[in-house]
């Protein structure tokens, strides 16, 4: 739970708030609750437990497929975006540089990367990874994050 202290003239939040503000001295607290649940769209919540239940998962898009040894290939559009290994996530942009693959591939960095600040990111139409400790470098297709959050 995090609480936001905000006065009370300030407009409410655009998000739905898990309580009724709580009055105190001016000032409103409101309490909310932050989750993965605000961070990602519903079909990439669906994926992720997908993964980390490792079963065969498919919906509209995107879909997941556990292979024998366990290791979860993900696919956009039928295109192979990622894998992800009990010791590693293999990143790829399946020939598409969208904003859906960087959704997806972001989604997969939040919960099976080794922080949740690991992520793909672009800057000047060119795409980039933020590793574990915060530095950068340049995305590639096929770039492998090990389980502490560095390149492999």
């Amino acid at each position: 739970m995090s609480v936001h202290w905000m006065q009370q003239s300030f407009k409410k939040p655009l998000d739905k708030v898990s309580q009724p503000p709580v009055y105190m001295g001016g000032f409103s607290c409101i309490i909310k609750e932050y989750s993965t649940k605000g961070l990602m769209r519903k079909i990439e919540r669906q994926m992720n437990a997908a993964i980390r239940n490792k079963r065969n998962w498919s919906n509209s898009n995107t879909s997941v497929q556990i292979q024998d040894n366990g290791d979860a290939l993900v696919f956009l559009h039928g295109n192979f975006i990622a894998k992800v290994s009990d010791h590693f996530v293999d990143l790829h942009d399946g020939g598409w540089q969208s904003v859906t693959t960087k959704s997806r591939l972001n989604a997969i960095c939040y919960e099976f990367g080794a922080t949740p600040r690991t992520g793909v990111f672009q800057k000047n139409w060119q795409w980039f990874v933020t590793l574990f400790d915060g530095t950068t470098t340049p995305f590639f297709s096929g770039i492998q994050l090990n389980e502490a959050g560095r390149l492999a």
